[in-house]
């Protein structure tokens, strides 16, 4: 593995624990906003008020578990998927926008593979509100893969297109 590769992952795990550590109340409050019954929460501020009064601070950091251990990992992935991409596609530094496309298309696929079940997880971790019968996330993991299965739980979503690895490349590169 060359320099450039190890430096891509180092940075992809620091960035993604930062980004995990900053956005995951957000990420919670927006999830239960899309995942809860229409008549729970007024807005999101009702989200953030009721979440903090009943469930404490904390409670915006739920589900943190998989996306901290798992968004380092995608990130690195990413990042190192996409220099590879790049280096594969031309050895020049220099690539045109079609090739910059493709890296990142090619990075964004890769990056599924560890993206999806950490994703997953995270969602179904944070569709829990505080009651005494919520899941600890080895138990959300194993039911999932129990009731499931590997494609149709672990992986479900796998084959959803996100833009947003490629247009991170594009707003990088363009």
């Amino acid at each position: 593995m060359d320099k450039s590769t190890i430096n891509e992952l180092l940075a992809g795990s620091v960035g993604g624990a930062a980004q995990v550590i900053v956005g995951q109340p957000l990420d919670t409050v927006k999830t239960r906003a899309q995942t809860a019954p229409s008549s729970m929460f007024k807005g999101p501020m009702d989200i953030l008020t009721q979440t903090l009064r009943k469930e404490g601070f904390f409670a915006l950091y739920k589900g943190m578990a998989s996306p901290l251990v798992g968004i380092a990992g995608v990130n690195s992935l990413l990042f190192a998927a996409y220099g590879v991409s790049k280096r594969i596609i031309s050895p020049f530094p220099q690539l045109s926008l079609k090739e910059i496309a493709g890296a990142g298309a090619i990075a964004g696929a890769v990056n599924a593979v560890l993206a999806s079940p950490v994703e997953m997880f995270k969602v179904r971790m944070q569709g829990q509100y505080g009651s005494p019968g919520d899941k600890r996330l080895r138990a959300v993991v194993s039911e999932m893969w129990r009731d499931w299965g590997f494609r149709k739980g672990i992986m479900r979503g796998y084959w959803v297109l996100q833009s947003s690895p490629t247009h991170r490349m594009l707003a990088e590169d363009v």
